[in-house]
């Protein structure tokens, strides 16, 4: 992974299938994992959402790991992309905090 320790970006798993892939990545790199989840189908129903639903978003709060997402390079990992809506999701949200750059593998919340 040379490449990205050069890039250094701060990792954000989408739950849970993204945990399993960034833990890899992680042992890998030595770098933390920021945790969201995300729903787009429901497992109860085994049927899609109309939209993705935000169950957690990392903490922003000054001092907090999540704070230092803010301006830095994302890596947003997910074990699946087969409709992209909740990269796409993930993707816009960080955006609406100003990230400056971000990249994906395979694949939060405003309200």
């Amino acid at each position: 992974c040379p490449r990205f320790r050069r890039l250094r970006p701060t990792s954000v798993a989408i739950g849970g299938g993204g945990f399993i892939p960034a833990r890899m990545l992680r042992t890998e790199v030595q770098k933390p994992i920021l945790a969201i989840s995300l729903e787009l189908y429901d497992d109860a129903t085994k049927t899609a959402n109309s939209s993705v639903i935000c169950k957690q978003w990392f903490d922003e709060a000054p001092g907090t790991f999540g704070s230092l997402v803010r301006g830095r390079r994302v890596l947003i990992i997910d074990e699946v992309d087969d409709t992209r809506a909740t990269l796409q999701f993930a993707v816009e949200e960080l955006k609406r905090v100003k990230l400056q750059r971000w990249a994906s593998t395979a694949g939060a919340c405003s309200g």
